[in-house]
This record gives structure tokens, sequence and C-alpha cells, in this order.
């Protein structure tokens, strides 16, 4: 039996035909003048390039691409003798994406273009892809479409933190190839129609980013009296407000940790705080608990209902949460029994207030921290208990709708996201209305 031509052998004619996704193998139909090609068999993957060494190059590293599918990435500048060893290679016009996990998934992807002297190198962990032939951007579309991107991620192998899509998967990959002026009308179509929703996601970002400043504004105007001025005018009650220490209007204290080196101390009944799990909430279930034994043995203590708790150590300096059951906490939680002239809610809102300042008295370096001291110490104003109810009903009410208006703008923006991705498929079904029959096929690999 004669064996097999190698595809270098081929005439261009059966190389093309080669190249051909069989029918059955098409994942949808297209266009009659568009042909199914294997990824492989259309663009060179991985390809090389060649310079002198002292040629000033691209070098980019994973950090510098962006995510989301933007096409966009900065570079280092390097000699090429230093940026072509054990790295991947690309240059203007190609279309590069990352095969490792979660680079992948999160769309970091780059547009090659604008490089110094036209060529770079990067990150192993990119796939780079080479067609003079093919428009740029138009490929970039097909590895930013979401068919593509969920195949990938159903081959990924490796151990957890470092898989990678699979490469055979990347070759073998059906694409569907319209005429070169197809390929630019799609893509001047979709920039037109991403453009628009981008003003629009930007419009709703911003929405969102500006919700924290919302709330701190609105905790702003409660513990300046705005929030009540109305309410005080209607009630005939003037603004008296008391100047006292916050060690004035509660008991303080803070927890412990039990050994950990004796196992009878943990996996009991009594819940324990951990600073980590203070979100400005309500805690009504801890990650660990503790037993009786860890209680009497340790610095733990069990704190009531409505205690309320702020961080005092590292990164969450300032955080704060109510308990919503009785438990306990570690040394790093300031825990606070409010006496009864205090609504343990406005204590809540007014440390929620008073974070900046918190963390501008905090002392150390690489672990700063905030003693119980310095938070006995700090001041507070106080309103008399029904204008502290009042307070706390008009902060709760506003940061409601804050939190309202959020949710509702991240759904518009989950909505953009599907609809892009709807408008992608819909290209590579030839279904934008931009398709002109009587245009012969794309050219493909000779």
């Amino acid at each position: 039996m004669p064996r097999a031509k190698s595809k270098k052998d081929l005439t261009p004619e059966a190389k093309q035909a080669q190249a051909f996704v069989p029918p059955e193998e098409q994942p949808y139909e297209v266009p009659e003048n568009w042909r199914w090609v294997r990824l492989a068999d259309l663009y060179e993957v991985n390809p090389k390039n060649s310079a002198s060494d002292e040629t000033q190059v691209a070098y980019v590293p994973m950090e510098k691409i962006e995510a989301n599918s933007t096409g966009r990435f900065t570079f280092d500048v390097q000699s090429w003798g230093k940026a072509k060893k054990g790295h991947t290679h690309f240059s203007d016009g190609d279309v590069a994406f990352a095969k490792i996990s979660p680079c992948f998934e999160n769309g970091k992807s780059m547009l090659v273009q604008n490089l110094p002297n036209g060529i770079g190198a990067g990150t192993t962990e990119l796939v780079v892809l080479r067609h003079p032939k093919m428009l740029q951007k138009f490929t970039f579309l097909l590895v930013s479409d979401e068919r593509f991107i969920r195949g990938g991620c159903s081959t990924y192998s490796g151990t957890v933190g470092q898989q990678r899509i699979s490469m055979d998967y990347v070759r073998n990959y059906a694409v569907p190839v319209p005429p070169l002026p197809e390929q630019q009308r799609i893509v001047d179509r979709l920039d037109r129609l991403f453009a628009a929703l981008d003003q629009a996601k930007e419009k709703a970002q911003s929405v969102i980013d500006s919700s924290e400043q919302r709330k701190a504004a609105i905790l702003h105007k409660a513990f300046t009296g705005e929030l009540t001025a109305e309410w005080r005018n209607v009630h005939n009650v003037s603004k008296t407000w008391q100047s006292l220490n916050l060690s004035d209007i509660a008991r303080w204290g803070s927890g412990g940790t039990p050994s950990r080196k004796n196992p009878a101390y943990y996996n009991g009944c009594i819940p324990w705080v951990k600073t980590g799990e203070l979100n400005n909430g309500v805690i009504t279930d801890t990650e660990e608990k503790i037993t009786d034994e860890a209680v009497e043995h340790s610095s733990a203590k069990i704190f009531p209902q409505n205690t309320v708790l702020i961080a005092m150590y590292g990164a969450t300096i300032g955080k704060t949460a109510i308990l919503g059951i009785p438990a306990t906490t570690n040394q790093a939680c300031a825990c606070a029994v409010v006496n009864e002239k205090m609504y343990y809610k406005f204590l809540f809102y007014y440390l929620q207030s008073q974070k900046q300042q918190f963390i501008e008295k905090s002392k150390g370096g690489a672990q700063p921290n905030i003693s119980q001291d310095i938070i006995k110490h700090h001041p507070i104003c106080v309103p008399d208990y029904n204008e502290q109810l009042e307070i706390v009903h008009n902060i709760e009410s506003l940061m409601a709708k804050v939190d309202s208006e959020r949710i509702a703008v991240e759904r518009v923006l989950s909505q953009i996201d599907a609809l892009k991705q709807s408008l992608l498929a819909r290209a590579f079904r030839g279904e934008l209305g931009t398709n002109d029959p009587t245009e012969p096929p794309a050219p493909l690999p000779e």
C-alpha cells in the first residue's frame, strides 16, 4: 500500500481539499461561499521570528496583557538576543491568546501591532496565530468567541492553578472562513455595535464604581446630623448631640485563639469569628467553631447577640460586623457591647464611617494595627436614642436603594456581555446581513 503524501508534497489544490472540515463535522451551517477549515490548516501556529541579536524588540509578560478580550497590552524593550530565548515569538499582524487558566477564560489576548521593529517575544503561556491573508481583527474575534473559549476550557489538563488548554483542540478547531471583503464588513459592523455597547457598559460600570462613594456620603450626612434635620424640625427636637468617647457608650473587649495544638479545642459548637469574616454585615455563622473547653482555657470569651465588632489588625483594619448569634472571636477583633443609651446599629454604622481615621491611627509596618485603647479613645457625637433609631432607618433605606441600583446595573453589564457573544455567534454564522453570495471564497494556505 503506497504511503500517503506528506503535506509539503501535496499540490495546492490537494492541500486546500485536505484543509476543509467535512460536512458531518461542521458545527453549524454557513453561507455557501464560506469555508470550514481546521485552525492549524489556516494559520501558522506559534511561528518563529528571525532578527539580529542586537535588534530592539518588545517583551510581553502575562501581567502586561489586558483581560476581557480587549486586545490591548504593554511591553518592555529588550534586545532580540535576550528576548528570543525560551519565549514565545510574535510579530505585527499576529493574534496571541493565553493558554493557561484563568488567563485563557478571562480573555487575555493580544492584537499584535506597533512593536519595536515589528517583532517581539513573551510569556511561554501564549498561543500565536499568523496568516497574512486573514484579517487580523477577524482572527482576534474568532478566539474571543464563547464557542472557542468554552470548548478550550473543557480540555483543561494539569494541576490546579496550572491548567492549560489542549493544543490538539487548538489545531483541530473548526474555523468558519468568509471571503476577505466579508471579513472586513463583519469587523466593521461589530466594531460599531461593540462601541455602542462599550459606551453603555462604561456608564453602567461608573454607577457600580461610585456605589461605595455614595454609601460613604450617606454615612457622612448621617453622622453630621444632615439626614435627620427634617425629622428634628417635625418633632421639634434641637440638635443637642453629646460629645463622648467610644469607651463611654459600650463595654469593650476582645477574644483569643485557642491553641491549635489541642484538637479538643476545635470542631465544637461555639461560633468563633476571625477578622476575615468581618465584612460590614451580620454574622450568623462562622467558618470554625470551638468547644467549651477552649473557652475555659483561652482568652476567648462568648459575646452576646448584637455585639458590634471591628477589626484591629492588618488589611482588615476598620471592617465591622454585628453578631447575629452569641459567639467568640479571635484577638484581632474589638468587641463592643453597647449600654442602654446606645442603639447597637448606630455604633455599627458609625464605625464604618470612621474606617479611614482608624487606618490613619494604625501603627506598625507590614502588619499595622490599632489597639483597643485607640478605639476606646476615639470620639463620637451621640444624639438621643430616638434620633439614633431614625438615623439608622434612613441609612438602611438609602443604602438599600444604592444596593438595588448596583444589582440592576450588574444585571445590565451581564446582558451587555451576553449580547456581545450573541453578536459574535451571529457574525460567524453569516447572519449580520453583510454577506455577498457572489464573492469568491477566501484564499486558503498554499
